[in-house]
C-alpha cells in the first residue's frame, strides 16, 4: 500500500470552535521581533519545510523575511490563515492534549499583521501559481497572483508602525538581533534535518546544511573542537526518556545561556529542568557556574501541557518529579564515568611559573618571592595563581602590599588541608576552617577594587595572542565594551566576524585562561547591554575576575602557599565573606566542641 502524500494528510485551515478557543491560553504573542521569527519559523517547520531562509534588517524592526520550501497554503485558505483563531493544526478540545505540531493557537499571523506592513505569498503543492496577500495594520490591501516558485514567503516590515508606544519599548537593533539569533539557534538545534540560512543586512550569519544527528548540528553551530568537551547522555524513567550532550566539568559559563532543553522537539525554558541539570552538576562545578547542555526529552503528549503561555516556551508536567530525577541522575552517572577519582600517583606537579607559559611575559606582578621545595597540583589550572619573583610598583598604584606584622590569620597554626579544599588551623583555643577558594577569591576581589580605584592599569602582554571564537552578537558586544576592557587591562582585537584575539590581560590575574574570562564578561554585558548600567556593576565584574583567578577547590597547596594566603587575608578589609556572599572561614570554639560531644 502506498504512503499518503503530505497533501492527503494535511488538515485544511478552519476557524476554531468557540469552546476550543476558550480553552487556549490566549494572549499577546508578539513581544519583540524575535517573537515573530519564532512563530513564522515554527509555521515553516509544521509545513514540512526542508530549507528555511531568514533575513533580518535593523534588528527585525525594519524587516523580517522568512521563506520556506514547505507544502504551502491553498489559495482559497490564504485569507483565512491571517484571521485570529484559524488553524489547520487542531480541531477539537481533545487535540490540545495530543499535540504533534509546534503551533496550534491560530493567533500568530493575525497578531503580526495587525502591527506591521505584512505580506504573505504562498504556492500550495501541485498548485499552478502562487498568491500574495498584503495587509497593513490589520487592514487587507491587496490579494493578487505572485511568481513564487514553491512554499511560503512572509515579509514583515515597519514593526509597530501603528503602535508607537510599543515600538518605544524595543531595545536597540543590536539587542533585538541578539534575541533573534538565539531564537534561530534554538530552532536549528531542535531540527537538524532542516537546512537554515540566516542573514542580516544581506550578510550571512550562518548557513546550516541538513544534518543526520543533533551532534552534527551542534558541531556546525559551535567552534571547532566542541565535541571533545561534550559527553553523550541517555536515560529513561517511567515512560520518559532523555538523550543529548552535556559538557564535562572543565567547561562552564557565568550564565545559563548554553543550557538548551527541548521537549518533543520544542524548545522550553523551565526552571525545574534547569534545577535538575544543576543538581546533576552540584559537585562537579563551582557555585555560580553553569554547564553547556543540549537535552532532548521525549514524553507522551498527554502527560505534558504546553498550553500554559502564549509563547509556548513554558510547560507543565503531570508529574514533575519524573523529569527532575531523570535529568539529575543521568547527568551524575555520566559525569562519574569519564572522571575517576583523582589519585596523585606521581607526586605533586608544579603550579608555579617555573617553565612559564610561553604566551605570557609578565613585567610586573605582586611583590612577593615564594621559595619552596614543595609545589602543588591543580586539576583545573596549568599555571600558578601566585607567580614567582614578581613585583608591583606600589608607589604607582598606591596599593599597600607590604607584609604586615603577624595578624589574626597569619598567627594561626596550620594543621592540614581537608579534601584539598578546606584549611584546618588552630590558635589553641578554637579550630578555624577556611574555604581556600572563597578566601583567595575575596583577596583577589579587594585587590582588583583597589587597583581600579587608584586608576592603575597593569597589563601583561602575551607573546602569542590567544584566539577566542565568538558569535556575531558576541563580537558586537565585545566591540561595545572593548575600551572598557582595555581600562581593566584586557587588550582584545576583533579579528573577523567570529574571532577575536586577546593580546594582553590584567597582570593581577596571574596565569588564568583569559579566553574563559573574556567570554564571561561578554556574557554579563549581553545580559544587560546598557554600557553605563554595566559600568555600575563593577563589583560583579571584579567578582567574575576574582573567581577566575582564585585558587580552586581540590588544588593541593604547600605550607608556603597556605601561609601566603593567610597573610593576604590579614591585609584585606572584609575577609569574612567571598564576593558571592559565602563565608570564607568558620570558627569552632571550645564551647562549640563541648556541645558537639555532649559535654554541655
Amino acid at each position: 500500500m502506498s504512503q499518503p502524500s503530505i497533501q492527503e494528510i494535511r488538515n485544511p485551515i478552519r476557524m476554531l470552535d468557540e469552546k476550543v478557543v476558550t480553552k487556549i491560553a490566549a494572549g499577546e504573542v508578539i513581544e519583540r521581533p524575535a517573537s515573530i521569527v519564532k512563530e513564522l519559523v515554527e509555521n515553516c517547520i509544521d509545513a514540512f519545510a526542508k530549507h528555511i531562509r531568514i533575513s533580518i534588517s535593523k534588528g527585525g524592526i525594519d524587516l523580517i523575511q522568512i521563506q520556506d520550501d514547505g507544502i504551502g497554503i491553498p489559495e482559497k485558505e490564504l485569507t483565512l490563515a491571517v484571521q485570529k483563531n484559524s488553524t489547520s493544526k487542531i480541531q477539537t478540545e481533545r487535540d490540545l492534549f495530543d499535540l504533534h505540531t509546534l503551533g496550534f493557537r491560530g493567533e500568530a499571523l493575525a497578531s503580526i499583521a495587525s502591527v506591521s506592513c505584512f505580506e504573505i505569498s504562498s504556492r500550495y503543492a501541485n498548485q499552478s501559481s502562487a498568491m500574495k496577500l498584503q495587509i497593513q495594520g490589520g487592514v487587507t490591501k491587496d490579494l493578487s497572483p505572485s511568481s513564487l516558485s514553491e512554499g511560503t514567503l512572509v515579509r514583515v516590515q515597519d514593526l509597530f508602525f501603528n503602535t508607537p508606544a510599543r515600538k518605544k519599548f524595543l531595545k536597540s537593533p543590536h539587542t533585538e538581533f541578539s534575541h533573534i539569533e538565539k531564537t534561530v539557534k534554538k530552532l536549528a538545534l531542535a531540527h537538524p534535518h532542516i537546512a537554515f540560512d540566516f542573514d542580516r543586512e544581506g550578510e550571512t550569519i550562518f548557513s546550516l546544511k541538513v544534518q543526520n544527528s543533533y551532534l552534527d548540528r551542534i558541531v556546525e553551530l559551535y567552534p571547532e573542537g566542541i565535541q571533545d568537551k561534550l559527553l553523550p547522555i541517555t536515560g529513561s524513567l517511567e515512560g520518559m526518556s532523555v538523550h543529548g550532550f552535556v559538557s564535562n566539568s572543565k567547561l562552564s559559563f557565568s550564565t545559563s545561556k548554553e543550557i538548551w532543553t527541548f521537549i518533543n522537539g520544542r524548545w522550553v525554558q523551565d526552571r525545574m529542568l534547569q534545577k535538575a541539570i544543576m543538581e546533576g552538576y552540584r559537585t562537579a562545578l563551582m557555585e555560580h557556574r553553569y554547564p553547556m547542555a543540549f537535552l532532548f526529552i521525549d514524553v507522551a503528549p498527554d502527560s505534558l501541557d504546553v498550553n500554559v503561555h502564549p509563547n509556548k516556551s513554558e510547560v507543565r508536567f503531570s508529574n514533575h518529579n519524573i523529569p527532575f530525577r531523570l535529568l539529575s541522575s543521568s547527568i551524575v552517572e555520566k559525569l562519574k564515568k569519564p572522571y575517576p577519582q583523582y589519585q596523585n600517583t606521581k607526586g605533586p606537579v608544579s603550579f608555579f611559573k617555573e617553565g612559564s607559559n610561553p604566551a605570557y611575559n609578565s613585567a610586573k606582578s605582586f611583590q612577593q618571592t615564594l621559595s619552596s621545595n614543595q609545589t602543588f597540583h591543580s586539576p583545573h589550572k596549568p599555571a600558578s595563581i601566585w607567580t614567582q619573583n614578581s613585583t608591583v610598583d606600589v608607589d604607582a598604584t598606591q596599593v599597600s602590599l607590604e607584609a604586615p606584622t603577624l595578624g589574626y590569620f597569619s598567627s594561626l597554626r596550620f594543621i592540614s588541608q581537608v579534601d584539598h579544599t578546606f584549611l584546618v588551623l588552630t590558635d589553641e583555643k578554637k579550630l578555624i576552617l577556611i574555604d581556600q577558594h572563597a578566601a583567595h577569591e575575596r583577596v583577589q576581589f579587594e585587590r582588583l577594587q583597589k587597583l581600579y580605584g587608584s586608576h592603575g592599569k597593569y597589563a601583561q602582554q602575551l607573546l602569542t595572542p590567544i584566539q577566542i571564537d565568538l558569535s556575531v552578537s558576541e563580537i558586537e558586544a565585545l566591540t561595545s565594551i572593548k575600551d572598557f576592557l582595555y581600562d581593566l587591562g584586557f587588550e582584545v582585537e576583533c579579528f573577523d566576524e567570529n574571532t577575536a584575539m586577546i593580546r594582553s590581560t590584567p597582570e593581577l590575574l596571574g596565569q588564568v585562561d583569559p579566553s574563559l574570562l573574556v567570554q564571561d564578561l561578554i556574557d554579563q554585558y549581553m545580559e544587560d547591554p546598557e554600557i553605563q548600567a554595566w559600568k555600575d556593576k563593577m563589583d560583579q565584574i571584579f567578582s567574575t575576575m576574582a573567581c577566575h583567578s582564585a585558587v580552586r577547590a581540590h588544588d593541593i597547596l604547600t605550607q608556603t602557599e597556605v601561609h601566603h594566603l593567610l597573610h593576604e587575608m590579614d591585609r584585606i578589609d572584609l575577609g569574612s565573606y567571598c564576593p558571592h556572599g559565602r563565608p570564607t572561614f568558620i570558627e569552632l570554639g571550645v564551647s562549640d566542641l563541648e556541645k558537639a560531644f555532649k559535654r554541655k
